[in-house]
């Protein structure tokens, strides 16, 4: 199949062909997913060479895992699923690793002053969104910055769709109330 006409196909019949063999398929999902997969992932760990670490291991696990694919789960949402679980595993490792650590361990990095200003916002957020629980964090960072539906995500993080809207209720009511309270301070 050529990579032109693949392109025109849907997420399904591309992971149809892939599931069959078709390299070009892949290749096809990966440039549709992999920008926004590792923006998630990202948003996830907070690192961007670890993010894209981490999309590797993802788009590794849905090549190796391609056979377990249920046709009834959107491509996307599988996706996301994939890197969702590499983002916590490594998450739980780093947390593991941190615990051994002695007092001074990490040299603090220092900010430049010249830093711009849409810059400052976005580590100002990412920040706020670090101190919010993984499970707010992961339906906010979905539902906001991916655009993906409550649906979508209940079936990416294998819960409801009730469960999600409380997560991100919960996520955004923190997260007004944590920016809300740095302005004020």
């Amino acid at each position: 199949m050529a990579f032109a006409a693949a392109e025109k196909l849907s997420d399904k019949r591309l992971m149809e062909a892939f599931c069959q063999g078709d390299a070009e398929a892949f290749e096809v999902l990966f440039s549709r997913y992999a920008k926004s997969v590792q923006g998630f992932l990202l948003q996830m760990v907070r690192d961007l060479g670890d993010a894209e670490d981490l999309l590797q291991v993802t788009f590794l696990a849905f090549v190796r895992e391609r056979g377990r694919y249920d046709p009834t789960y959107r491509v996307k949402g599988w996706i996301y699923a994939i890197a969702r679980n590499a983002a916590r595993d490594f998450l739980r490792r780093r947390r593991a690793r941190r615990e051994l650590r002695t007092e001074d361990g990490e040299n603090p990095t220092e900010e430049s002053l010249e830093t711009p200003p849409n810059l400052i916002r976005e580590q100002w957020i990412a920040g706020a969104l670090a101190k919010i629980p993984d499970p707010q964090r992961e339906a906010v960072v979905l539902h906001h910055f991916e655009d993906l539906s409550f649906q979508e995500i209940a079936q990416i993080l294998g819960t409801s769709v009730n469960a999600v809207k409380i997560r991100a209720h919960r996520g955004y009511r923190a997260l007004h109330h944590i920016l809300t309270e740095s302005e004020a301070g």
